[in-house]
């Protein structure tokens, strides 16, 4: 009624007479005693405040979904290996050719042409003049007749044999130019420092020496015999 006094049990809560900022104050003791902030509706229900208690990472206990830990975490960055200077290719092993006997043998120039009737007896002082300095008789007669026991290995290395009877029984009436014969006679000492490649060899230094003196005497010959050779050569 109009006169009950303020908090007499016959007046009415809700009774619209109450203010407004009494309401509000009501409301709010209201809300803090249940745990509601005031920003959480309150349609009805009971809000419960959740308390997350601290859980120790490294039990047991911390298992979500059967999930790991580590799952969560951030994985940490792998260190990079130095790179380590690529080392070069190893190098081939060539194997070392062998040094070829006829590398310091040095032919000697071109003869100049003559006079056809004059290549026969040119040829035969120069092989006697050889067959003088051949002391050891080295290149007389062919290999397989005076050496038989060298000739297998000898036919192996050489391809074309020569001796002086040859050049001068079989090649000589052939020739058409002094040229060839001194083609042949090269090739007979050729042969021999091909079969015998060590300087010191005797048969080598005897090859070497005969064929260098090729050129002088082949002037001495034809001074002998009064064959003109140009004033050039």
């Amino acid at each position: 009624s109009r006169g009950q006094p303020r908090g007499h049990p016959d007046s009415n809560p809700n009774d619209d007479r109450l203010s407004a900022p009494n309401q509000a104050r009501r409301s709010s003791r209201a809300s803090g005693a249940a745990g509601i902030s005031d920003d959480q509706p309150t349609s009805g229900r009971r809000a419960v405040s959740k308390v997350q208690s601290y859980v120790d990472p490294d039990s047991s206990e911390f298992d979500t979904d059967g999930e790991n830990f580590q799952d969560y975490l951030e994985p940490t960055p792998k260190k990079r290996k130095a790179k380590s200077p690529k080392k070069p290719p190893p190098k081939k092993k060539t194997r070392k050719s062998k040094p070829d006997p006829l590398a310091h043998f040095t032919d000697i120039k071109e003869w100049p042409d003559v006079e056809l009737k004059h290549i026969t007896p040119i040829s035969r002082h120069i092989l006697k003049r050889l067959r003088d300095l051949d002391t050891e008789e080295a290149f007389a007669r062919p290999v397989h007749e005076d050496f038989p026991d060298i000739w297998p290995d000898y036919s192996q290395i050489v391809s074309e044999p020569l001796d002086f009877r040859t050049i001068e029984e079989e090649r000589l009436p052939t020739y058409q130019a002094i040229e060839e014969l001194r083609q042949d006679l090269c090739l007979v000492f050729r042969n021999c420092i091909l079969f015998n490649p060590q300087r010191k060899d005797p048969l080598n230094k005897l090859a070497t020496e005969l064929m260098t003196s090729l050129e002088e005497l082949f002037r001495e010959v034809c001074n002998e015999l009064k064959v003109l050779l140009p004033r050039r050569w």
